[in-house]
């Protein structure tokens, strides 16, 4: 197996919800934020190779990102990273990558990985992660008709 199925603690965060302030001076006050005005589900890097040296140098350890495939193409050239946590406050954002997290614990390589998300069919889908034990229910529901186009 290789690097990107054998690290696949990844987590996907919804940043409204995953820190919830409850005491001081902002007990009581709507904390969450707001519907993000822009959805950048489709990232808009252009050039993210450029990073590409910067990351083979980084230290071991957890890699953080925000965004969609910033944070896979990140963790894929960060070569000592060895977990990714993905934090996002867009909803749209967190359930693609949740999304991304069910088929990647389905894959059986990074070459598999691709096949899942840019051939598989509707069916392939269904089938893989009815053979995929450590998907739970909740991830499973992730794979719908709906997600898959």
């Amino acid at each position: 197996m290789d690097r990107i199925t054998s690290y696949a603690l990844i987590f996907a965060i919804n940043l409204s919800a995953a820190f919830p302030l409850s005491a001081g001076p902002f007990e009581g006050k709507d904390l969450s934020y707001p519907p993000a005005e822009r959805s950048f589900v489709t990232p808009n890097e252009q050039n993210p190779q450029q990073a590409q040296q910067l990351l083979k140098k980084a230290t071991a350890g957890v890699y953080v990102s925000v965004g969609t495939e910033r944070g896979l193409l990140g963790f894929a050239m960060a070569q000592n990273a060895t977990h990714l946590l993905l934090v996002d406050r867009d909803r749209h954002v967190v359930d693609y990558n949740r999304l991304n997290v069910v088929l990647i614990k389905a894959s059986r390589s990074s070459r598999d990985l691709f096949w899942l998300r840019t051939q598989a069919s509707w069916a392939d889908w269904k089938h893989r992660i009815s053979e995929t034990p450590d998907i739970s229910s909740k991830e499973a529901k992730l794979i719908n008709k709906k997600n898959y186009q």
